[in-house]
């Protein structure tokens, strides 16, 4: 049960990241210090870990 929450959330995590990413860019011309990048980082790890 653990790994298939783990699993839902950090897949919510990332439709969150992407969707959050595609307003970004509609709002700033250049978005290099406001992606958060770092997010996806950890989630991938965590992903990986688990």
């Amino acid at each position: 049960m653990f790994y298939v929450q783990v699993t839902l959330y950090l897949v919510l995590i990332m439709r969150m990241l992407s969707r959050y990413r595609a307003r970004l860019k509609d709002l700033f011309a250049t978005t290099e210090d406001r992606e958060l990048t770092w997010v996806w980082w950890i989630t991938t790890t965590i992903a990986l870990i688990s």
